[in-house]
């Protein structure tokens, strides 16, 4: 299938599902911004196994966290993996939450800083391993052994984070 892709200059995420968090789109991308955990929100775009996801994130000042997620296999709110970006521990990690309970599958020492953005790649290879990138440079691979068909989307935790031009 052809790449679909939001680069939200219209203004309008209406059609983005399974929000939780605040969530805004102004000035050409969307904001996730609010003291909620695991906030996340899903694309209108399907579901997909191995897949390729880019957006450019951004995390702010202004909340207790600087944390960005990009968000693949989503099954519910309870069960989905995700890639995370925080400017604050300087990491990058993958995780897999089931039941509720977000568990690190891998982790990686990144130096990244606040209010810069971030072209990242987040890659599903059909035997399962995970890949994840920034400016096309490999920061962190995790093989799960499967992939999982599920909605893709960003995600956020207690933090005041940008994305924009997200593409499947």
């Amino acid at each position: 299938p052809s790449q679909q892709c939001d680069d939200f200059n219209d203004g309008n995420i209406s059609n983005w599902g399974n929000k939780l968090g605040t969530w805004t789109a102004t000035g050409g991308y969307m904001k996730g911004n609010s003291n909620t955990t695991d906030a996340r929100t899903t694309s209108p775009f399907g579901t997909f196994g191995a897949t390729s996801i880019n957006c450019d994130i951004r995390m702010n000042t202004g909340r207790t966290s600087r944390i960005a997620r990009i968000v693949f296999a989503y099954r519910d709110a309870n069960n989905y993996r995700f890639a995370q970006f925080d400017d604050v521990a300087n990491t990058v990690r993958i995780y897999d939450r089931v039941n509720r309970r977000n568990n690190l599958k891998a982790s990686a020492s990144v130096g990244m800083s606040s209010g810069v953005w971030y072209n990242v790649t987040v890659t599903i290879a059909s035997g399962g391993n995970v890949s994840v990138l920034n400016n096309g440079t490999t920061l962190l691979s995790y093989n799960f052994g499967n992939v999982i068909t599920g909605l893709v989307g960003v995600g956020f935790n207690k933090s005041n984070t940008d994305f924009d031009d997200f593409c499947v």
